[in-house]
């Protein structure tokens, strides 16, 4: 069919890379988790769009929320996100391993300080 997207082995069509600023409030998906340290995650393919590397976003599950940083990509075609196993703790029990969320951009990305390029010094 003209216009339409590719259907999955269930049906379904096959949902699209999109960017944040385009989906507000935000895109649904299940989230997974490896061990790593402090509030990262790996994005999957739908997140990884554009200047995606170092992008905060929001993930939202259960009634609680957490910010990471995108960090790293996932081979994880099924999956919107691969958080830390900190980060995926302040939304569900590990236990749990699989959790559905919704994503969110949680602002613009950080800036860094800007470094004195040695100028004038006394």
């Amino acid at each position: 069919m003209a216009g339409s997207s590719p259907a999955t082995e269930s049906g379904a069509p096959t949902p699209s890379p999109v960017t944040l600023h385009e989906t507000l409030p935000g895109i649904t998906g299940t989230a997974s988790w490896y061990p790593a340290h402090g509030l990262i995650a790996a994005a999957g393919p739908a997140l990884r769009t554009g200047d995606w590397r170092g992008r905060l976003v929001v993930v939202s599950a259960n009634g609680r929320s957490v910010t990471v940083t995108l960090s790293d990509w996932c081979l994880c075609p099924r999956r919107l996100i691969d958080l830390s196993d900190d980060a995926f703790a302040r939304l569900a029990p590990l236990s749990r391993g699989l959790v559905q969320v919704i994503v969110t951009p949680a602002g613009p990305r950080p800036t860094p300080p800007a470094t004195d390029t040695g100028g004038n010094q006394p």
